[in-house]
């Protein structure tokens, strides 16, 4: 369960990183995230690279990032929205129960998708066979996402965030 603790220790000043973006700007916190979770895919690349020496085709060196950045930045702000927003019900445990579920199931799927950027980028990766490290990864994304829903919206039911929330 080491990867937990660490997926935890990164996952929690990112989370409060994203939720201060959002409520100041929610373009900008979409961006935000969709930067660091593009950077993430393509630091992995770089990384695959210099460890093997292989090169990634320029198509999927480019694309890949920028795939796995849109589509984890969409579930991000999904996540957020539930910590901040809660289920929209009276009930505040059942908003944090919402909100935890909710962005455990973000990290998780986001982690997911890294790996499946990885096999993408990585010939000794197969498309869709996930390791027992690749499961181990994201169940310890999905904890560690709960636990920081559970949080987040822990404080923003305290705060009100949503009453303070700029509505479009």
């Amino acid at each position: 369960m080491e990867i937990f603790g660490q997926n935890g220790a990164e996952t929690a000043p990112m989370m409060g990183m994203f939720v201060a973006t959002t409520i100041a700007n929610p373009v900008a916190g979409t961006a935000t995230m969709f930067a660091i979770e593009a950077g993430s895919s393509k630091e992995g690349i770089l990384e695959y690279e210099k460890a093997t020496g292989k090169r990634v085709s320029e198509e999927l060196r480019n694309t890949v990032p920028i795939i796995v950045g849109s589509f984890n930045a969409v579930l991000e702000k999904f996540g957020l929205d539930r910590v901040m927003r809660g289920a929209g019900v009276r009930s505040r445990l059942l908003n944090i129960l919402v909100g935890a579920v909710s962005e455990g199931s973000t990290e998780g799927f986001q982690e997911v998708s890294q790996i499946i950027g990885e096999q993408l980028t990585q010939d000794e990766k197969e498309l869709f066979n996930f390791t027992e490290q690749d499961w181990e990864r994201t169940v310890a994304s999905f904890y560690a996402g709960t636990i920081m829903g559970t949080a987040g919206t822990t404080i923003s039911n305290t705060l009100d965030v949503e009453g303070r929330l700029v509505h479009d």
